[in-house]
């Protein structure tokens, strides 16, 4: 299925699905709210059969997403440059042996690493920055708070609404 064949329904149950994790009845008991100003689907079955439908195309796949708000905890992103592939390789094995690092990312252009901290007290990340720049070979790091994950969501809704139009 191409992106220009999503119909209303599906546009919205994808916007709705990357928000949270919903089963169809969750979804079909707050259709009012859910739909306002767009078509409601007309039972939990049918909400059911087309999250079904994505899933089988693989335009959605179910993956539990860590609510790390509802534990008490706050997200920041440590972007790096390393000057070597020495430098690159401690960097990486200290971050991955950190308690505060949850996913690692290695990518290429302004930075080599991103890491996706979780923690729950923020004075930490001082002294998590200080143990980093003791590591040698970092040209220049950045470090981003993530206050919600609702931009997500709502950026994933105004593509949608733009794309086959």
């Amino acid at each position: 299925m191409d992106i220009e064949e999503l119909d209303e329904l599906d546009r919205k149950l994808i916007v709705i699905l990357s928000k949270k994790l919903c089963s169809a009845q969750k979804i079909y008991n707050q259709k009012e709210k859910l739909f306002r100003g767009h078509s409601e689907p007309t039972s939990p079955r049918q909400i059911g059969y087309r999250i079904k439908k994505l899933e089988n195309e693989r335009i959605i796949t179910k993956v539990a997403r860590f609510n790390y708000e509802e534990v008490g905890l706050g997200a920041g992103f440590l972007f790096i440059k390393t000057v070597n592939e020495e430098a690159f390789r401690n960097v990486k094995r200290y971050l991955t042996s950190n308690k505060h690092v949850y996913k690692l990312y290695v990518g290429s252009g302004d930075f080599d690493i991103v890491a996706v901290l979780y923690i729950k007290d923020f004075s930490v990340v001082s002294k998590f920055l200080a143990s980093i720049r003791e590591i040698p070979g970092i040209e220049k790091k950045a470090f981003m708070t993530l206050e919600t994950g609702e931009i997500e969501a709502d950026l994933i809704e105004e593509r949608l609404s733009v794309i086959g139009k």
